[in-house]
C-alpha cells in the first residue's frame, strides 16, 4: 500500500496538519471509548478544531515528556526482544480519508534469523510473566504472514494502571494503532507500554482493515463537522 506522507513531527507544518485533521491519538475520543473521567469525547475534539489557533497547539508538558521517554522505552523494547527499532515521527494520511492522519512513534524491523527465543526474556521479565513470551510467538506468526516490517507505538503509564493491561490492552489504544497501521500501509504493530519504573508489556496487533476503515470514516465525519463550524 502506498503511503501518503504529510510531514514530520514537530514544527508549524505538523501543528497545522493536526489542527485540520483528526489524528489516530484522537480516535478513542471520537468513538466514545475513553473513560469519562478523562473528559475527552467527540464534542471536545470538534471544539478543539474549531477554536484553537495553531500556535496554541504546541506540545503540552506531558506530550514533551512522553516524546523524551519514548526514546528510552523504544530502546528498552529493542533490548528485551532483539528487534531493531528506530523512532519515526512521520505523519501519514489515511488512504481515502483526507482528514484522517497518524504520527508514528517508531518502525520495527525483525532481523533475519530472529526467533522468539533469541533473547533471554525470562531472565529480564521474570518467569512469572509467560504471557510476554506468548506475545513473541504471536509476533513471529505476524512476521511469517506479513513481513519483517511493522510499527511500534510506545506508551507510559503508572503502576496503578496495570489492571488496564492485564487482559490485553485498553481498547482506545488498539483503535489508535489500527488507524496508524491504515495510514502507514503496514500490517502489524507492537503496542509497548512501560508501567511504572520496572515493568514493560506489549501486545502484537494485526491490521483489521474493515474495522480501521470504519473508525476512519467516523473520524473523517468528525473532522468535516469541525471544519464546517470553523468556517461559518
Amino acid at each position: 500500500m502506498k503511503r501518503d506522507l504529510i510531514c514530520r513531527h514537530g514544527g508549524g507544518e505538523w501543528l497545522l496538519a493536526r489542527h485540520d485533521m483528526v489524528t489516530a491519538s484522537e480516535c478513542g475520543a471520537v468513538l466514545g471509548m475513553l473513560p469519562e473521567k478523562w473528559g475527552r469525547n467527540r464534542e471536545t475534539v470538534i471544539a478543539s478544531k474549531r477554536t484553537a489557533a495553531p500556535e496554541e497547539l504546541a506540545q503540552s508538558r506531558s506530550m514533551w515528556w512522553g516524546t523524551e521517554d519514548e526514546r528510552d522505552n523504544l530502546r528498552k523494547f529493542s533490548l528485551l526482544t532483539g528487534l531493531r527499532v528506530r523512532q519515526s515521527h512521520a505523519m501519514y494520511r489515511a488512504p481515502g480519508f483526507p482528514r484522517v492522519g497518524a504520527t508514528l512513534d517508531g518502525i520495527c524491523a525483525v532481523p533475519r534469523g530472529w526467533t522468539p527465543d533469541a533473547v533471554n526474556l525470562i531472565g529480564v521479565l521474570e518467569a512469572s510473566r509467560p504471557e510476554q513470551l506468548e506475545e513473541m510467538e504471536r509476533l513471529a506468526d505476524e512476521v511469517a504472514m506479513h513481513g519483517r516490517l511493522g510499527l511500534v507505538e510506545a506508551k507510559l503509564t503508572s503502576q496503578f494502571s496495570v489492571k488496564e493491561w492485564a487482559a490485553g490492552c485498553p481498547e482506545w489504544y488498539e483503535a489508535q494503532v489500527q488507524i496508524q497501521l491504515l495510514c502507514a500501509g503496514l500490517r502489524w504493530a507492537a503496542l509497548v507500554c512501560r508501567i511504572g519504573s520496572a515493568d514493560m508489556r506489549w501486545r502484537t496487533i494485526s491490521l483489521d482493515e474493515e474495522r480501521a476503515r470504519a473508525y476512519a470514516a467516523e473520524m473523517q465525519a468528525t473532522a468535516e463537522e469541525a471544519l464546517a463550524g470553523r468556517n461559518r
